[in-house]
Parts: C-alpha cells; structure tokens; sequence
C-alpha cells in the first residue's frame, strides 16, 4: 500500500516552503506577511507551518488576537482574521506598526471588512501577499508527489484534477480516502490506464457533505444553480433563485471564498455532484426548466447548459427542447456528445419527430453504422416523419461506406425529391463511382442554375464534385487540385460532416492513379492528424494510407498501419475490408510469402462478393488480380475484372481510371502464362501514354517486363526503366524488375550492374524482420524467350516437425548468426533455390552458396536435414530470433 508521506511540509505550497526557510534562517527579524486565499487552499496548513518552525527556534507563538502583555518578543499569527470584529482588527493594525514585529495573518478575500481591507494595506506595504488558490495541473502533480513520496503518474493527475478542480484541502481529503481504500496501492498505481475511473470513497463524499451543509442556504443555492449551468452569471441567477442582484453578487463572492467555486464561476466537480444527488428531484426539475427557458429565450449556444442539464438527468419540456438544440449543436464537431444530448433528450420527455433522424446522424458519424440504417429506417417508416429528406440522406452515406454505390443513388435521387430538388451535390461521387457520368453531369449544371447560400459545407460538396467530373473528363492535375482543397476546407470547418466518401480519401485515390504518391501520402496523412471525417472514416484513410505503402514498396510502415487500423482485431465494413484483404495480399506478394498469399485469398474472395466493383475499388482489384493469377484463381477475379472494363467504357474511358488497371492487367497476365493478354495490356498502356506521362513511363517498364521474360532485354535499358520506376515511386518494382533481369543474364558483369541497380532502387522497409520470411514470384517464361535457368534447390524441409528442446542436435548457445546469415537462413527453410535468394537479397547465386556453407560448418551440420533442424531451432520466434 503507497502511504501519504508524513513530511510537514506535505501539504503546503512553494510559496509557504520558502517562508518557513526565511523563519529558519532569520527567527528573530521583524516580518509581516499577509495571507490570502479561498477556504481549503492551505492558509491553515501555512499559519501552522510557521507556528512549527517558530517554535523549533524559541520564538513564542500567539495564535490569539486578545492575548495581553508585550507581544513585541513573540511571533502572532493569526487564522481566518476576516472573523475578526472591528476592534480585534484595528488592534492588530497597531501590532503591525511595531517595530520588528512578527505577525501573520491569514483571511479569505470575503466578506471584506474596512478594518480588514487597513489591516492589509499596512501588512503588504513593504511586501506583497502570500496569495494561495486552486492548483493548476502541474503544481497538482508536485503536491501528489510530496503526498505519496512517489512520482505521480499522469492518468492519476487528470483524475483527480477533473474530480477536485486543484482545492488543495479536497485533494488531500480525497487522496487519503483513496490510499484507505485501496485505490493507490503500488500495483493499481502502475496499472492506471489513461481511461480508468476512480471511485470517491464514501467518507470523502459524507466529509464533504458536512462541509456543504454548513453554509448559508443562499450560498448553497447559488453553488447548485452554478452547478446546472448558470455559472457565475448573476442576471441567470437573480431569475433562477428569484432574488436581487445584490443578494446574488455577495452569495457569489462568499461562493468563491470557500473554494467550492473557482473565480470564473465554475463549481468544483465534486461539489457538483454531491449538491446534485443531495437535492430532491422535484427541485432539480424545476430549476433546469427555468435555466432551460431562460436559455431558449435569450439565445446563443446551448451546448454548456445541455451538458449541464444532461449530467443533472433533469425532466420537463423545456429541458428536453434544450437538450435537444444541445446535441444539434455538437453533432458536427462531437457527434458522440451530441448522441448522448440527444438520449438525455428522450429521456427528458421530448416528443420531437426529428429525434430519430438526429440519433442516426449522430451514430453514422461515430461510426455505429449499423445502429445509423436502424434508426434512419425507423425514421422513414414513419410516413409523416420530420426530416425524410436527412433520413434519406444519411441512409445513403451509410450505404455509400458500405460500397453499395448504386443503392446510395437512388436514395440520393429520392432525397433530392424529398427536399423539394433533384439530386443534391455530394451525390455527383456517387453518381461517378457507378458510372453514371450523364446523370452526374446534370446535377452539376443545375446546380450551376440555383443559388445557395455559401457555407463550407457547400464549399467542400462543390468542390468534390466538381473534382470528381474533372478526373473523368479534364486534367488530373485540377481534379487533384479541387479534391486537395477541398479536404482543407474541411479541415478548416472543425466539423465531421456526413458524406458518402472523404475528400481525403478521393484525393488520394485520384493521386494513387496518377502516379502522385507523395501528394496521396501528405493528404492522408493530414486527414489522420486532423482526424477528418471523424470515427467513420478513420480506418478508412489508414487502409488507404496502407495500400499506398505497398504500392511504394514501404511494406513495414503497411503492416504498421494494417494494425493500427484495427485489421484482424475489429470488423470492417465492406469498402475497408477490400482495401485491407488486397492490402494484406499486396504484402504477401511483394515479401514472396506463398503461404500467406494462399491464407489471404480466401479472405479477399469473401470481401469481393461483399463489395461490388465501382471507380474507386479499381486499385484494389488490380491487386487481386495480380494474386489471383499467383494462386492460379483468374476465373474467380475475371467476372469483377469485366465489370470493371464495362464501368470505364460508360465512362468514356478516362485515361486516369484506367492506368493502374492496365499495368496490374500486365503482371496477372504475365503470372497467369497469357504472353498475348499481357502484350494487350501493354499495347494499351502504349496508347494511353500518349496523352498521360505517368501512362508512357507504365507503358516503357512494362514492355521491359516483356522483354526481360523473352531474354531479349538490355542492360541499360532495364537499369533506365528501374531508375525510372524509383524516381516514380515505384521501387519496390523497379528493383523488382532489376533482380529479374539479373537471374536471367548470362555475363558477370550484367548480372553485377543489375543487381547494384536493384539495391539503390529498392525502397527503405521492403524487407523488414519480424515477418514471414519471403518465397519468391515466380515468373513464367514467356513463349518465345529463353526458359529460366535451373539452379541448385536446397533441401526442402518437407514438414518434417520443428525439433523440440530434447531432439536439439546439440548447437552451442555460442553460436550466433550475422543478420546476412540469418536473412539467407530463412529463405533456405523456405525451399528457394540460390538464385531466388540471391534476387531478393540482391546478391549473386554463388554467394548464397558461399554463405550456406559457412552456416553449415559453424553449426557442425553433416547432413542437410540435419542442417534444417539446427536452423529451425535457432531461428524459432520463441528463440527470439528475430
């Protein structure tokens, strides 16, 4: 169990530690200090410190004003002098002209008697006060620290600073309860998690009560009207409490005297709630319809008295309409608070129709989709109901992350109706992303026909939608301009509007198909910051954040983000799990491991028959099919890649759209042996070049891909289109494409230049420990060039089992392996042959061989199995191998 420590000194402020130094130092100098503060901020603890040390040193000490005889040799100090009566004041002014006189006093700012006020002057005319009050977080955080004689960890600050406001006395109150009631033993205290709760101890609570009870009732009324949200406003409090201005201003003041309310009007947590649960619900209800009323009618923000009469559990028509203005106010930049405001509301008794629809908005926007379509349902069963157009509404944005595109229009088309108009604005993506770019066409031109009123929101609908059409039938470049602005905008509203997609997350699409990763990265990784979107579309642009990393070769940043995304642990919906499976396929595929691509497939197919394919899942899709022909799957894939081509071609064939797909047509092609297939897409690729440089450098790696498979390409020639690829941000491909060529060249030297290219292009985190260890693509010959070459194929394992502690072979713990050692280990238990190692290490065939054998003889191995045993003990991951 942490104890208090029982340090005198624990319990007072700096300012009060560097007096008792002075005492200690000079006892027998003359001092008059002045000592200023609210009830339980230390002046008790102050006056007595000094008493101690005063003592310690010989001085007598007078704790009474009336105590007669020459008190010229001994140290008076006096508590809560602002009891004082008028001649025990005045007295203490003529002490206080003695010369070399010691005299402290300590008093509350009120009540503020004349006699007092002359007291003080005098007491600071050579020097200032000592000044206490609450304790802000830092200096609550050092008084924890004296307390406990330990560091303070930072969840246990927050807590406490949130239940006592920084009133010293209450803390110390409150940290005593907790030590007795077991809340601050050592192992609790290492284990605070920065959302745990404390309970108040009973005993805290009741002390409390004591002090509560004994103030003046127009005291304790003003500190529960604060509490429900009047705060320190007197025209609130004179109507609440029915009383004159006066009256309130002087409860006030004797409020914030005693420490249970703060000087800018703000009860201390605590208090509040103690007040709340001691005061009978029928008073209760009735002061919040008044505060509510009086807060309807004159206007201006309600959310504070929302929380206020929210926390309370307050009931009446008004509380419930206020509470209900209270959650439409926070539901764009806190829809979970606004959820809350919105069930306080109908616990309340309100009877607005609109209740529901603002209920499913609240929960689409923290990402309880399900709960959303439930609720907007209800809503539009109700013939009569409020709000149908904004049920309709947010039924299709929900829809609209779900990947049901097509379903999301028509209710766009009849929430347009709804509200008196034909689509609105952010159903152009929509419209786009299902290919119904003539439909979209016509929602932008008669929009350009009506006059709205000019707010962000608009702004950012405008903005994307116009974005959305340009990439289809203008530049890219304008069209990732406008979705670019469009996502700062959004960021500039501080709100989480509910749209069917992201600014963000459209303007890294548009970037990832043109090529523009590095724009795609910073957009994403602004919209993270920002927390744009809010909780619905948070893993949204950290898949896409994912994707974009393996696209660029950075697979450890995409495992991190896979992670932090939630993969494997929560559910995605449809839209996230196809960004995710193909993610993770993405990964397999590039660190070359088979197994994982197989375990990913099954994955991937259910995530392709949840989500039909749209504009936006192309990527995605391009990955698969890559995957697909891998795992010799194409009849799986082929249905999806049809509708794809069906998609573009009523699209007008948007050169943007349609790139990637072509250069990820040409590696499923190639993986899938269809040389003819493979040259259609490069052909393709050739054409779109001509009007797109991302397009003609795709066009010039792929048919290097062609030639290196024929057997017919030139070295510098891949070492150009590598470079190319790199400075693209493709690496990981360039790279790729260089270890290719150099597993099939025939001179030394080809072979060293292509390897020392693929080692400068391959991006940082391509290969990584702590992941699978990788079995290399391989890739088919393509009729007409020459067959790969055979190397030597180390022994496969065989799925002979991993050899326990008692069927060790007898390794010495000695023995350790170089990283190079350990990475060419891995892959011969994989069964790669040395010259698969030797391209994804970039390294030569005959060093792999080299290494293979000085591994053996350090391990003493006579045979290769008995070489396999070794290498999977040592490399096991409860062996720590890395």
């Amino acid at each position: 169990m942490t104890q208090i420590a029982p340090d005198h000194r624990a319990g007072i402020s700096a300012e009060a530690s560097t007096l008792c130094d002075e005492i200690d130092a000079e006892p027998g100098s003359g001092l008059l200090i002045d000592i200023i503060g609210p009830g339980g901020c230390g002046k008790t603890a102050l006056i007595e410190a000094a008493a101690r040390h005063y003592v310690k040193v010989g001085v007598p000490v007078i704790r009474d004003c009336h105590a007669s005889g020459d008190l010229s040799g001994a140290s008076v100090l006096i508590d809560d002098a602002h009891l004082l009566d008028e001649a025990d004041l005045d007295r203490l002014r003529q002490l206080a002209r003695s010369p070399g006189q010691r005299l402290l006093v300590a008093h509350r700012r009120w009540p503020a008697s004349p006699a007092l006020t002359v007291l003080g002057s005098v007491l600071t005319a050579h020097r200032p006060p000592i000044v206490l009050g609450h304790l802000d977080r830092a200096a609550l955080a050092d008084r924890v620290c004296d307390l406990l004689g330990a560091p303070c960890p930072e969840p246990l600050t927050r807590l406490l600073f949130e239940q006592t406001a920084g009133l010293p006395v209450l803390l110390e109150q409150l940290m005593v309860g907790l030590r007795d009631s077991g809340q601050l033993s050592t192992e609790v205290l290492s284990h605070l998690a920065p959302r745990i709760r404390l309970d108040v101890p009973a005993g805290v609570q009741e002390q409390l009560r004591y002090v509560i009870e004994a103030l003046p009732a127009e005291v304790r009324h003003v500190l529960f009207a604060a509490t429900l949200g009047a705060g320190g406003d007197t025209e609130k409090l004179t109507q609440l409490l029915e009383t004159d201005g006066p009256t309130i201003n002087a409860a006030l003041r004797e409020a914030q005297a005693t420490g249970l309310m703060t000087d800018d009007g703000a009860v201390v947590p605590l208090v509040g709630r103690l007040l709340l649960r001691l005061a009978p619900a029928v008073h209760t209800n009735r002061v919040c319809e008044m505060l509510a009323g009086l807060q309807l009618r004159r206007g201006g923000s309600m959310l504070p008295v929302g929380q206020a009469l929210m926390t309370a559990g307050a009931q009446g028509p008004q509380v419930a309409t206020a509470l209900l203005a209270a959650g439409n106010e926070a539901l764009g930049s806190a829809p979970e608070l606004a959820d809350k405001l919105f069930t306080a509301a109908s616990a309340a008794g309100t009877q607005a129709p609109s209740l529901l629809v603002c209920r499913a908005d609240a929960a689409a926007r923290s990402g309880r989709l399900d709960e959303a379509l439930r609720l907007a349902d209800k809503a539009l069963s109700n013939e009569h109901a409020a709000g149908r157009a904004r049920a309709l509404g947010i039924t299709a944005a929900v829809l609209a992350h779900r990947g049901l595109l097509s379903r999301a229009a028509e209710l766009y088309r009849v929430a347009g109706s709804a509200g008196g108009a034909d689509y609105p604005m952010i159903a152009v993506p929509v419209l786009a992303g299902i290919g119904a770019i003539g439909e979209a066409r016509q929602v932008l031109a008669a929009d350009r026909q009506v006059e709205r009123a000019p707010t962000l929101l608009g702004g950012v609908e405008s903005l994307m939608a116009h974005g959305i059409e340009e990439t289809i039938s203008g530049s890219p470049v304008t069209a990732l301009s406008q979705l670019t602005r469009a996502a700062t905008l959004l960021e500039s509203a501080g709100s989480t509007p509910l749209l069917p997609d992201t600014p963000a997350a459209l303007a890294a699409l548009v970037a990832m198909h043109a090529g523009e990763f590095g724009t795609a990265h910073s957009v994403l990784r602004r919209a993270i910051s920002a927390g744009l979107g809010g909780k619905a579309a948070a893993a949204r642009h950290t898949l896409l954040l994912a994707f974009l990393a393996t696209m660029r070769g950075h697979t450890r940043d995409a495992h991190a983000l896979l992670g932090s995304a939630g993969v494997g642990r929560l559910p995605l919906e449809p839209r996230d799990e196809l960004f995710a499976a193909a993610a993770a396929m993405a990964l397999a595929r590039r660190e070359g491991d088979l197994a994982a691509l197989r375990r990913g497939w099954l994955r991937a197919r259910e995530a392709l028959l949840r989500h039909p394919v749209d504009l936006y899942v192309l990527l995605p899709l391009g990955e698969l099919a890559v995957a697909a022909a891998r795992l010799c799957e194409q009849w799986w894939i082929e249905p999806h890649l049809h509708q794809a081509e069906v998609l573009l071609a009523g699209l007008g064939q948007p050169v943007l759209w349609r790139v990637p797909l072509h250069w990820y047509g040409t590696h499923a092609a190639i993986a899938g042996e269809s040389p003819e297939e493979a040259r259609r897409h490069v052909s393709v690729l050739a054409e779109l070049g001509a009007a797109d440089p991302y397009a003609a450098m795709l066009a010039g790696a792929a048919g290097c891909w062609m030639r290196v498979l024929a057997g017919t390409a030139d070295v510098d020639a891949v070492v150009a289109i590598a470079r190319q690829l790199a400075a693209a941000g493709l690496g990981a491909e360039g790279a790729r494409l260089a270890g290719q060529a150099a597993i099939r060249a025939t001179d030394r030297k080809a072979m060293t230049t292509l390897l020392e290219c693929a080692r400068l292009v391959r991006p940082d985190g391509s290969a990584q420990a702590g992941h699978p260890a990788p079995v290399a693509e391989q890739e088919p010959a393509v009729p007409g060039g020459d067959p790969p070459r055979q190397a030597e194929v180390p022994p496969r394992p065989g799925g002979s089992p991993r050899p326990t502690g008692s069927q060790h072979t007898g390794v010495s713990p000695a023995v350790t392996l170089s990283t190079r050692e350990q990475e060419i280990a891995r892959r011969v238990l994989t069964g790669l042959t040395y010259k698969e190692i030797g391209a994804q290490l970039f390294i030569s065939a005959k060093t792999v061989e080299h290494h293979v054998a000085r591994i053996r003889r350090r391990l003493g191995a006579t045979s290769r199995r008995e070489l396999f045993g070794h290498l999977q003990v040592m490399l096991a991951p409860e062996n720590g191998a890395n």
